[in-house]
């Protein structure tokens, strides 16, 4: 029987708003495989999304400025559920370029709050409306909000882990030179 949630527009958001104060600099504008880390994010996200969008400011983007400056990846993850409700949303964030169409959409066809296994991103929410209302309850409720605690409390499928090399975080410059030392960040990944 397929879920409700099936037939639910899924857009992909690219959680690109960070300042990148352990990078230096601003990982979105990177360069791998002669594009820019935040292009090659949203061209992922295309091939498992009809629609696209990116969490920040960036010209040229359909971007999703945060309601609450300064929030963190949840921040990005509210404006995105206030701007598109009533459409289920695939979270990607900017500093992991190994991930693949494949496993997103692996994800898209659980048809409820998932993500992979100690990696609360990329995620799957397909209630946009329910992922404000539980974002703005856990900051009500005060203490340090994480896309973890989400997790906890949209009670998310956790998806085994196949490949820990989609993964990779690139959160500063030894990360970003380790990852191009292998060859990564000058090819198509």
């Amino acid at each position: 029987m397929q879920d409700a949630q099936d037939h639910k527009h899924c857009v992909g958001i690219v959680l690109a708003g960070g300042r990148s104060r352990r990078m230096g600099r601003d990982k979105a504008l990177l360069e791998c495989g002669g594009i820019s880390l935040l292009r090659h994010q949203v061209d992922c996200l295309t091939q498992a999304c009809a629609q696209v969008a990116v969490s920040g400011d960036y010209p040229g983007f359909d971007c999703v400025p945060d309601i609450h400056p300064d929030g963190g990846p949840l921040a990005g993850m509210h404006a995105a559920a206030k701007r598109f409700p009533g459409n289920a949303l695939l979270f990607l964030a900017i500093d992991t370029p190994a991930m693949t169409p494949q496993a997103l959409r692996q994800l898209q066809t659980q048809g409820v709050p998932c993500h992979y296994h100690a990696q609360p991103l990329p995620c799957h929410l397909p209630d946009a409306v329910r992922l404000a209302d539980v974002i703005e309850a856990i900051w009500a409720a005060g203490g340090k909000p994480s896309v973890q605690a989400l997790h906890r409390e949209l009670a998310s499928r956790v998806l085994p882990v196949a490949d820990s090399a989609l993964f990779e975080n690139l959160n500063t410059p030894a990360q970003w030179q380790a990852f191009r030392s292998k060859g990564k960040a000058d090819k198509d990944i």
